[in-house]
């Protein structure tokens, strides 16, 4: 054979070895491509087929185990899926596949996790971030199962590292402020809180918004910034979805700042705005507010409203029976009123204005004399205490000239201190259904 024959002979094997290894990566893209295509249409079925068809020609292909994988899941066989990707794990060894072998540790992390095996998921995490310190994806789902299972701490540092990788994710933020508000680093919540609600993504996201706002009004609560509360859900006034919990969560921030009449007022604005539910929270509210400022009737006549509306609502079956004397009794109001014109009108009906020599106004009781006897009438729907009864007394004493005993007018009576050197023989209580059946007699009205 002359030297041109071998030449040609030599082009033409060459040339069909490079057809044949062409044809075979042709054919085995299409056959990748044929599965990816059927797997991203959903059809799992028709990919397995073709994939179990394959399998056996490549014993060590990882790429065909994980499309295997992958329909198993969609078909939710999660079982066979985890075999399939922990194979996919176990041939992606050659150099270059690590990041291959990291996001099948990731796939099979977030399977286990959907399937609520978290011990081994967990485990899986831990293997991703072995390799990849900053891989955010295992961080995340790391710190979420710890925090769904209230192991705060773990769930903490998990949170930590992502913040400080990403300090954009919001989401990550928003959680690790609720970890801080559960182990009571409060000031750390707030701030973390606060930078949300900063992030313009936040202010168009209605629903995401509010409940990070409920949620630092709590935090705020806890460290006592009722201001913070107040301007923090004031920017929820105007959302009809979260109205009704800002205006409650509102007032009750006026009550504990000491700004009764602003609470008052925010009350009667808005308790024909909201729903059943609220109306007996805020009727609760308003029965506060006007005891925390003296006004015990309007205060007990709320209560009882609320109690129409929720009997089991906090402790209303608790106030209802203890100020049931009240409710039932409508001349109550004259005792317990902060109007002075009706505490007048009840002082005249016991004693004739003309005959009595002196009146003492207190915040609690008044105290007058009527025919050289003192007489008292608590104003306060509690029973009287031994430092106010000392106080009576030591004023009739005193100012009013009198004898020593005394009759007092209060409708749960005195409370008496065992081992006390006072000489409770000096006063004469009028108590109970005897000082309901007086008022309702002489208070002609």
């Amino acid at each position: 054979m002359n030297t041109v024959s071998i030449v040609i002979t030599l082009f033409i094997l060459t040339m069909a070895g490079l057809i044949g290894v062409v044809f075979f990566y042709m054919k085995k893209d299409n056959f990748y491509l044929k599965a990816d295509e059927w797997l991203k249409a959903g059809d799992y079925q028709k990919a397995l087929s073709l994939c179990l068809k394959k399998i056996d020609s490549r014993p060590q292909d990882y790429l065909i185990r994980y499309y295997i994988g992958e329909a198993y899941e969609g078909l939710k066989k999660y079982g066979e899926a985890l075999h399939y990707y922990e194979k996919a794990a176990l041939f992606s060894f050659a150099p270059g596949e690590e990041n291959i072998k990291t996001q099948l540790y990731l796939r099979i992390a977030e399977l286990n996790r959907k399937q609520l095996n978290y011990e081994v998921a967990l485990s899986y995490y831990a293997l991703v971030l072995d390799r990849q310190r900053r891989n955010t994806k295992a961080l995340l789902a790391s710190g979420e199962i710890f925090l769904e299972a209230k192991n705060y701490q773990k769930a903490k540092n998990y949170f930590e590292r992502l913040i400080d990788i990403n300090p954009d994710n919001i989401n990550a933020r928003n959680k690790l402020g609720w970890i801080y508000f559960q182990i009571h680093l409060f000031a750390d919540a707030a701030k973390q809180l606060e930078m949300v609600l900063l992030d313009e993504r936040v202010k168009i996201d209605k629903v995401f918004k509010s409940s990070v706002s409920f949620m630092l009004s709590d935090v705020c609560m806890e460290i006592k910034d009722f201001q913070k509360v107040i301007d923090t859900l004031s920017t929820l006034l105007t959302e009809s979805d979260y109205f009704e919990e800002a205006v409650v969560k509102i007032v009750n921030a006026l009550i504990l700042q000491s700004k009764t009449e602003e609470a008052l007022e925010m009350i009667n604005k808005n308790i024909q705005k909201v729903s059943k539910e609220k109306r007996c929270e805020l009727l609760y509210l308003s029965g506060k507010a006007y005891f925390s400022i003296h006004k015990y009737y309007p205060a007990i006549k709320s209560w009882e409203e609320a109690f129409k509306i929720n009997p089991s609502y906090r402790d209303l079956s608790h106030i209802n029976n203890e100020y049931l004397h009240v409710i039932r009794n409508p001349k109550m109001e004259y005792v317990f009123s902060h109007e002075d014109e009706k505490t007048q009108l009840l002082i005249n009906s016991l004693a004739a204005p003309s005959s009595i020599a002196k009146l003492a106004k207190k915040p609690s009781y008044w105290e007058f004399k009527f025919e050289d006897s003192v007489y008292v009438l608590y104003k306060v729907p509690s029973q009287i205490p031994l430092l106010e009864l000392r106080e009576m007394h030591d004023l009739a004493l005193g100012e009013f000239f009198a004898p020593p005993c005394m009759t007092v007018y209060s409708l749960y009576g005195v409370a008496r201190e065992e081992g006390s050197d006072f000489d409770y023989k000096k006063v004469f209580v009028v108590s109970g259904d005897e000082f309901i059946k007086i008022v309702n007699e002489k208070l002609k009205v």
